[in-house]
């Protein structure tokens, strides 16, 4: 049984659907250019840099916690002990 709406009845979706279309800022997006194709030059340049990235804020990352459970950097210790 299919209940089809009637101009008697309100319809709370149909109401809510024009509010909500209005709060979609679709103009405000910017297209994304898709990825590139795993295996290929620019894919490869891409995961390195990713990879560059990733190993220099685990670094960084080191360097602080070492800082932390030391109480000073490796360099600050240096200056100290020269």
């Amino acid at each position: 049984m299919m209940l089809s709406p009637t101009g008697n009845c309100a319809n709370g979706l149909a109401d809510a659907a024009p509010y909500a279309w209005r709060l979609c800022y679709s103009y405000l997006s910017e297209a994304v250019d898709p990825p590139p194709k795993v295996g290929s030059p620019e894919w490869h340049k891409q995961e390195e840099e990713e990879m560059l990235q990733a190993e220099i804020r685990r670094y960084h990352e080191r360097r602080e916690a070492e800082a932390e459970s030391w109480g000073m950097s490796v360099e600050e210790y240096d200056l100290e002990m020269w």
